[in-house]
């Protein structure tokens, strides 16, 4: 260990923890339960030893580290944050929709195909065309383009993320079926939407649908009296099965959900806007570092992304009960049974779609223009968020005064962060992952000082750079809950 005075203190309050079985989801649960608690700058530089190895104790080593990569992807940080309160006001503010809770229906009694933009989709067109009128097909992201290049309308499309990039490809994908959309919108296809997606994507459709994300600061603060959708994280194909799943699709068949590539050379279908758009490419580049089984055998290229969604599909399948056929030449998702698209035969009448299209309206409720926010308590977010604010600049006036190690620092924060939520609402998650992230990352840096007075010298700067970010952080919230307060969020959002 060494000399160090303040790595001796450190270690010197550790414990002892015995886990005897970590095969449960709840055991699982358990661990990162206990992983959380030491903080983030603890687990750098750990060192994780396996003396017997079985299936459990390399699960359980997977999953510690798992849990550290995914600190950094789960953090919800600012930026993007404010970007959903933003795009979600705006959307419920200046379009007529209906809402999608996040509440299981009972069976429809229809098959579907959920179609992702893996690259085995390509040699999928033929089959979901064969049997195209026999379920009820939903597209997620970049499938739109690939279905639509071989004449396959969707009767619905999914869409997640909040950015101008989804806007752009959904215009690139407009560009290229122009003959089909005259008028510029995706008319008769039924969007399903996340309600933070940004308003240029519902104007590009007709009939849409939004659904609320879990675990999002506009969903905490402008969700009350509504079930979010969980699972629809990390891509948009885990968005399009847990729909299907909550709207009573229990026939399920995947086509394109490679959660990954067969061989590695391609990352999406060829008719994607990765491939026929040149600002595209370099975007849409991914890198798999990782084996994992493949679904029909041998093993398929995959990442850390692709795993966690895998998991996601795995999860969905088992708490909805779901009959799932997987026809995609990637990793094999348990509890999917592998099939191969040219041996998919369907029989029987095609699919009433009226029948189910009638089925969800009475699933889903409309609101015009508006109406939704006059269901929420707008004041009381602003409110909660002054509030968080303020006693943050507190906290943080405090720990710059009491904290003399990056780790006790972290430490104060997380403990304020974590009593947080039900102090103020959705305002902490708001800027919660920034606050909570730049000391765990700062530590990578300060874990390594060479000694004492170099730990000390960078511990100094950050604190000081840190905290000209965080009130930069919080100057913008304020500007943001101003404009709400101010002008009410229909008017700021119509103009924003």
């Amino acid at each position: 260990i060494g000399d160090d005075a303040s790595v001796f203190h450190y270690v010197n309050r550790g414990k002892v923890s015995v886990m005897l079985d970590l095969t449960q989801e709840d055991d699982r649960a358990r661990l990162d339960a206990l992983l959380a608690g030491f903080g983030e700058t603890a687990i750098d530089g750990s060192y994780l030893y396996l003396h017997y190895r079985t299936p459990e104790t390399e699960a359980a080593a997977a999953r510690v580290h798992e849990f550290a990569g995914m600190q950094t992807i789960l953090k919800g940080y600012f930026d993007d944050e404010r970007i959903m309160v933003e795009n979600m006001t705006a959307n419920v503010a200046t379009r007529d929709f209906r809402l999608i809770e996040g509440t299981m229906h009972p069976p429809l009694g229809a098959p579907a195909f959920v179609v992702g933009s893996g690259p085995s989709l390509d040699g999928s067109i033929a089959t979901i065309r064969r049997h195209r009128g026999k379920a009820i097909i939903i597209t997620a992201g970049s499938a739109l383009q690939a279905c639509l290049h071989h004449g396959i309308v969707p009767d619905y499309h999914v869409e997640k993320e909040n950015s101008l990039v989804t806007v752009e490809r959904l215009r690139h994908i407009m560009a290229r079926n122009r003959d089909r959309f005259p008028d510029g919108r995706f008319s008769g296809i039924r969007l399903f939407a996340a309600s933070t997606v940004d308003p240029g994507v519902v104007d590009l459709f007709d009939e849409v649908y939004l659904y609320l994300r879990t675990s999002l600061s506009s969903t905490e603060m402008f969700g009350a009296g509504h079930l979010a959708a969980d699972g629809t994280s990390p891509f948009v194909a885990n968005a399009a099965l847990m729909l299907t799943a909550l709207l009573g699709f229990r026939d399920v068949y995947l086509f394109g959900c490679d959660c990954g590539a067969r061989d590695g050379a391609r990352h999406h279908s060829e008719h994607t806007v990765y491939y026929t758009r040149a600002a595209s490419r370099d975007t849409g580049r991914v890198d798999f570092p990782h084996r994992a089984p493949a679904n029909f055998g041998g093993e398929a290229c995959t990442n850390s992304f692709f795993v966690w969604s895998r998991q996601i599909h795995e999860q969905i399948i088992v708490a909805a009960g779901l009959n799932v056929q997987n026809c995609s030449d990637g990793v094999r998702i348990a509890g999917a049974e592998p099939l191969r698209p040219e041996e998919l035969k369907m029989s029987g009448p095609d699919v009433d779609r009226e029948r189910l299209g009638a089925q969800l309206l009475n699933q889903t409720t409309w609101y015009p223009a508006g109406g939704y926010l006059d269901g929420q308590d707008v004041a009381g977010a602003v409110a909660g968020w002054r509030a968080f604010a303020k006693d943050l600049r507190f906290r943080l006036d405090a720990l710059d005064r009491e904290a003399g190690h990056i780790h006790e620092f972290h430490r104060g924060i997380c403990v304020f962060l974590d009593a947080a939520a039900s102090r103020y609402g959705g305002a902490a998650v708001l800027a919660g992952g920034t606050v909570r992230a730049l000391p765990a990352l700062a530590s990578y840096w300060l874990n390594r000082a060479p000694d004492a007075a170099s730990e000390a010298d960078q511990f100094a700067w950050f604190r000081g750079v840190f905290r000209e970010l965080i009130d930069g952080v919080l100057a913008e919230g304020d500007a943001l809950m101003a404009a709400l307060a101010e002008r009410g969020a229909p008017a700021m959002l119509q103009s924003a």
